[in-house]
């Protein structure tokens, strides 16, 4: 029933819906890929009878375009700090022979620093995940990933070498064989000016002279910092090949993106949207950029949502989310799977197309995301906490025993003091060394005390000692009474009677 009533409430208000381009969620599928989907949506959506589709671009201006790529605006040090702990998680998952887990945590990292690499004192840490995560990618059999990742560090450090006795030479092989294929290959031209010529220019951390600067870069993404005296501005900009991209200058007014309907929309807004959904977020300042795209092009509805691996090896999952411009409301759809290849993508896209206008209603629109969100929930996983160390064990100082009421000093000289507990410190046991009374030298014929044995040998041959000289007295008391009376030949009186 709800589903009657929402296509006849579309048909009747002819609702318009644009689609913002895909984009790969934490590196885990390719720019290709999220192209190919963006274009399948945008196919159906024009062929839908309960949608007017009003296409927009990419959100970036073309290669050939004078005007400059807008100023990055990076997300700050909490979010590189993030970036940073991942990294070290992902490393000591990888001793553990956790590649699956490691490799989510360096997709996540990449992200995370790229949204903040303005606040980067060097780009090691970003190229480091790059290699750690075509590692952890090759370990699970994921060559084509693993490659991906590779290509990827070496377009960021291209001269930079590996030591043989920490990576297999398999995986040296493969990074010769990748920086010759970006030597060899097709390179873009990054044109990188200033208002003020002469300010030094760095290229993803490397020296790129000063500005006006013109650099063969390999294709892909690049991160460009100005620096100048009031400060630096940064630059994230993708450089296609054997195209041309400018940035900074600022003479030149920022091309806008055109959609159908005649109306301009902020490419910066665009990237907005799609830098959050690279990160696997949407946040408020995703709602803002979605906001002004809707009314910008006059459209009811947006359709937004990112392309990452799930599964199986090369199997995709497209994860999309549905903005409604009058409720300012997002509702996710129900994600849609294919295999890498695209090869089943068609039938999905449609039905998921098809599946629209059950929730771009009112009912559909009541159980709205509440921001901040992940774009893919199930691979929202916060950045692990270490677990604090366990407090130090500091021994208590003894206390001294309370003083009697009315006792002398006599008496309070007879409490002993308590010992002192272990761990007390050398200074303690020092002390205590220092005070003790020197011991005497043990002679050789005299009993080894320290020993309870000998003690306890001591304490019987003591009384047995005893014992024996009384029943000698004894005997030699009885033996003198009868040598009396057999010399006196009459008993002794008062003495002792005996009995033969």
């Amino acid at each position: 029933m709800a589903w009657a009533v929402a296509a006849t409430a579309l048909a009747e208000g002819d609702r318009t819906i644009a689609v913002v381009p895909i984009a790969p969620i934490l590196g885990g599928a390719s720019d290709k890929s999220a192209e190919q989907i963006t274009e399948k949506l945008a196919d159906e959506l024009e062929k839908s009878d309960s949608f007017r589709l009003i296409p927009i671009a990419t959100g970036e201006p073309p290669p050939s375009a004078p005007a400059g790529t807008p100023p990055f605006q990076g997300a700050g040090e909490r979010e590189l700090a993030r970036g940073r702990g991942l990294i070290a998680h992902g490393e000591h998952e990888m001793t553990r022979l956790r590649f699956d887990q490691a490799a989510q945590d360096f997709n996540q990292a990449i992200a995370l620093i790229e949204s903040s690499f303005d606040s980067l004192e060097s780009f090691t840490p970003l190229t480091d995940a790059y290699l750690d995560l075509a590692i952890a990618k090759l370990r699970l059999g994921q060559r084509e990933a693993g490659t991906a990742a590779l290509q990827a560090f070496v377009r960021l450090a291209p001269d930079r070498e590996l030591p043989r006795g920490k990576y297999p030479a398999i995986f040296l092989r493969m990074q010769k064989q990748a920086q010759k294929q970006a030597a060899e290959g097709p390179h873009g031209t990054l044109v990188v000016s200033s208002a003020l010529t002469g300010q030094p220019v760095l290229l993803d951390g490397r020296d790129g002279g000063l500005t006006p600067a013109t650099l063969q870069v390999i294709p892909g993404r690049h991160f460009v910092l100005v620096k100048s005296a009031a400060g630096q501005v940064a630059y994230r900009v993708d450089v296609p090949g054997s195209g041309q991209v400018t940035v900074g200058g600022g003479e030149a007014p920022r091309r806008p993106v055109a959609t159908a309907a005649g109306m301009e929309v902020s490419p910066a807004d665009v990237e907005t949207v799609r830098s959050e959904i690279r990160a696997n977020r949407l946040d408020p300042r995703a709602d803002l950029a979605l906001g002004r795209i809707a009314r910008t092009a006059g459209t009811d509805f947006l359709l937004l949502g990112g392309l990452h691996p799930v599964g199986g090896v090369g199997e995709l999952a497209l994860d999309l989310v549905l903005y409604g411009a009058r409720t300012h409301q997002l509702a996710r759809l129900s994600r849609i799977r294919f295999d890498g290849e695209l090869l089943g993508a068609g039938v999905e896209v449609y039905n998921a197309v098809q599946a629209l206008p059950a929730v771009a209603n009112p009912a559909g629109l009541s159980a709205a995301l509440v921001l901040p969100v992940p774009v893919a929930a199930d691979l929202a996983r916060p950045a692990p906490k270490p677990a604090p160390p366990p407090p130090p064990v500091v021994a208590e100082a003894p206390r001294p025993a309370p003083r009697p009421s009315g006792a002398d000093d006599e008496e309070l000289d007879k409490i002993p003091e308590p010992a002192s507990p272990r761990g007390a410190g050398e200074a303690r046991r020092a002390s205590a060394l220092a005070e003790a009374p020197a011991p005497r030298a043990i002679e050789p014929e005299q009993t080894d005390f320290t020993n309870p044995d000998a003690e306890a040998h001591r304490s019987h041959g003591s009384a047995w000692l005893i014992g024996g000289i009384a029943v000698g007295a004894a005997v030699a008391i009885v033996a003198g009474v009868l040598i009396y009376e057999a010399v006196t030949a009459r008993p002794t009186q008062g003495l002792a009677t005996v009995s033969w």
